[in-house]
Order: C-alpha cells, then structure tokens, then sequence
C-alpha cells in the first residue's frame, strides 16, 4: 500500500494535457479524434437504422442478433465521446473543468460497462461459430438459448463494472508510475487515498484482458481447424461469409485491448501517454463503421 496526499479531491479527472507542449503533433491527434468520433457516430447509426429497416430478413440468422447488439454498444460508446469527450478535447481538454465529478463517474461506468459489453458479444460469437459449424442444436432463432446470452452480454459487464466501482478502479495515467494503467484507491480520513493491489482485481483484469480474448482465438482456430477437414460439400458459402466476418470483428475490437495492455507495460512520458489515451478512444470506437 502506497499513501500520498492528492493534490485534487478527484485524481481522476486530471488530464494528462497539463503543462505539455502543444505542437502540429497535438493538434493533428485533436483533429483526427474528433473527426472519427463524429464519423463512427453517424456510420454505426446509420448501420443500426439499416439494419432495422432489413430486420425481417436478418433477424432469422441469430449471429444478427448478436452484431446488432455489439454494434448498438460500439454506438452508444461514440455518443459519450461525442456528448462528453469532444467538448472537453475543443476546449482546452479539460473534463475537470467541463463535468461536476458526479456526472464523470457515472459516464466512466457505463463506457466500461458498454467496453466490456463488446467482449462479451464477441465471446457470443464465437460460440454461435462453434455451434453452426460442428452442428450443434440450439443455434438458431427458434431455441431459447440464444436469448439468455443476449441479457448475459451486458448482466456480465454490469456485475464487473459495479465490482471494480467498489474500489473506484479507473484506467488513467500515473504521474508517479509513468503508466497508463488500472488505478483503485480508497478514501482515508479525507484526502488521503490508498492504493489498492487487491489480487482479485489483478485476476479479473487478466481474465477481461488476456484469458477471454485468447478463449475466443482458440474458438476460431477450431472452426478453422473444422472448415479444413470438412468436405466441400458439406460447407455453406453463406456460414463461411458469416464466420469470415465475425474473424474479422473480433480482430477489430480488440485493437483496443492490445493497445491498453501496451500502455500498462511501458514507461510513458506525458505526451506519450495523451496520445495513448486518444488512441484508445479511437481504437475502442473505430472499428464499428469499418465493420
């Protein structure tokens, strides 16, 4: 355990822009954020108001279901960049000047319970890959399997999210560790905050980061092992498009992971550490429109 007196009530909303030097750099990362976050807005909206439109025709294919509700995540995320983030970023990128602390958390909570939501469905998936491929029952729209990973894919996140939310666990940028990495603290006689290593939340940012992501891979290396050793006739032209595509959304979505697990194992500089931020927040929204 690590105590230090803070030098704001709430750590969390500093940003890591203080003091930096603002060059072409900077202001090409600005102008790039902003553009893809109001871009990423209007393409997954446009691809849900679609979908909805051709819903008839999709809706007998459950693994539609499951993008619909990824993609429905993938969107709400870039409205709270767009409602929230991009004020802040035009503005001198200040969030602790732009929300009252209260409303921030609340925005915290339900970006990491949408982020986690992703996974989730990506983990669905995955699942519904095995199971149409190795020819398993309860696959399609008429079992009610299906429906009860729809309400898993966000109870799951809720359930880690309100866990993590007892130790005020955030991912930020540490001045004193220079990392970009998962802070928890607790408050002790005021201003005094405690550094939490608990070794249970250590293990769940491993499962959420590492282990889910590779149990997924190895789902997929399956199918593909399963394709291989099928007989040609016995392949559908449709499912194979199907499987191609959720590869390549599971591909997509976990650039954001890759880079917060390369953020948490190097040495950041302040500026390094702005971008990495920025680079996540794009990473976590951008692969909806090119999806």
């Amino acid at each position: 355990m690590n105590l230090f007196e803070p030098t704001d009530r709430y750590p969390e909303l500093v940003e890591t822009t203080y003091g930096i030097h603002k060059n072409w750099v900077y202001y090409s990362v600005i102008t790039g954020f902003v553009s893809i976050v109001v871009v990423t807005t209007l393409s997954t909206s446009a691809f849900l108001l679609f979908s909805k439109s051709k819903w008839s025709l999709l809706k007998t294919n459950m693994f539609y279901w499951f993008l619909m509700q990824l993609m429905f995540s993938s969107f709400l995320i870039s409205v709270l960049n767009l409602v929230f983030n991009v004020p802040a970023t035009i503005m001198g990128v200040s969030t602790k000047h732009w929300l009252p602390a209260d409303l921030f958390y609340f925005e915290e909570f339900i970006r990491d319970v949408l982020s986690h939501s992703i996974l989730f469905a990506n983990l669905e998936i995955a699942i519904h890959q095995i199971m149409v491929f190795f020819k398993l029952k309860n696959a399609d729209v008429q079992s009610n399997l299906p429906y009860i990973w729809l309400g898993m894919v966000y109870v799951f996140p809720i359930l880690i999210t309100i866990a993590l939310s007892q130790y005020n666990c955030t991912y930020k940028y540490e001045h004193f560790y220079l990392k970009y990495q998962l802070y928890c603290h607790k408050v002790v006689g005021g201003f005094q905050t405690m550094h939490i290593k608990s070794q249970w939340i250590q293990m769940l940012e491993v499962v959420i980061q590492i282990v889910i992501p590779i149990i997924i891979l190895g789902m997929y290396v399956v199918v593909v092992i399963r394709i291989m050793t099928m007989e040609k006739s016995r392949t559908n032209k449709n499912e194979m498009a199907i499987f191609k595509q959720a590869l390549f959304i599971f591909v997509m979505f976990q650039m954001y992971n890759i880079i917060t697990v390369f953020g948490k194992t190097v040495y950041l500089e302040e500026i390094t550490a702005f971008y990495l931020k920025r680079a996540i927040q794009i990473a976590q929204i951008s692969a909806g429109p090119i999806i």
